[in-house]
């Protein structure tokens, strides 16, 4: 879920300039709230550390086994076969999400519990934009 979300973030909708993540920092939140990861966070860092994906002629394709194999030889690691799978199959989804996300009105993967605090947050500057346009 992590790593669905985190694409559905960086993923720009048809049509638009920026990025989901970008257009939400423009409009002020700023502390974006993610999937946990209870176990093997480890492994989000290392996807992180080997970049997620690659990008071909028409976008996002997932990482390969060489790719790993390169990423481990070069940093010292050495992934057992089924930490190699689980970074390849999170690779996959990533581009998978990524691909999904850039129709308009794509649902995010993940939400998060919208607190009171949210809802003020939001009628603030809902409240603050109405100002200046009177």
């Amino acid at each position: 879920m992590y790593v669905r979300h985190l694409a559905w973030l960086r993923s720009t909708e048809e049509g638009a300039q920026q990025s989901r993540i970008e257009k939400r920092r423009d409009t002020g939140i700023t502390d974006e709230v993610m999937p946990e990861v209870d176990e093997g966070r480890y492994l989000i860092n290392w996807l992180n550390d080997l970049g997620l994906a690659n990008y071909g002629f028409n976008g996002v394709i997932p990482l390969t086994f060489i790719d790993l194999q390169a990423w481990a030889a070069m940093t010292g690691r050495n992934p057992n076969p089924w930490e190699s799978t689980t970074l390849i199959t999170l690779s996959r989804q990533y581009c998978s999400q990524m691909n999904a996300s850039s129709k308009k009105g794509c649902e995010p993967p993940f939400a998060a519990e919208i607190t009171d605090s949210d809802m003020i947050r939001v009628r603030d500057k809902a409240e603050d934009k109405l100002r200046t346009l009177f």
